[in-house]
């Protein structure tokens, strides 16, 4: 049985972290995927399991992908996702870009 719908603050916090990674990624820094999840899961998507948010990461960047972007390493995009993310990433990335900030999967290069 699936777990009640993710609510719209959850969302606006996950796409919040996402852009925590998109950040960091593009600075070349190092920011623990595993403090973020706990984190989340501590505020605001508490009573959510970690595969669960993690699984929604993978879908905001499935989302991301379908946007024209890129993703965050370390959440490849999920095949599956709840379309309603569409728009939603859609607008948060035409934020990011009027406001000059990375974009998922503008990373430096890896050696």
């Amino acid at each position: 049985m699936s777990r009640n719908p993710w609510t719209p603050d959850e969302i606006t916090a996950l796409l919040a972290a996402y852009g925590s990674l998109v950040d960091a990624q593009a600075e070349g820094a190092y920011l623990s995927k595993a403090a973020l999840v706990r984190a989340l899961m501590a505020g605001p998507c508490i009573g959510r399991s970690k595969g669960s948010v993690e699984a929604k990461l993978m879908n905001l960047s499935a989302a991301c992908v379908l946007a024209g972007t890129g993703y965050v390493r370390g959440y490849k995009p999920a095949p599956n996702m709840q379309r309603c993310l569409i728009p939603l990433v859609a607008a948060w990335i035409s934020q990011r870009r009027a406001n000059n900030l990375p974009l998922p999967g503008t990373n430096p290069p890896t050696e």
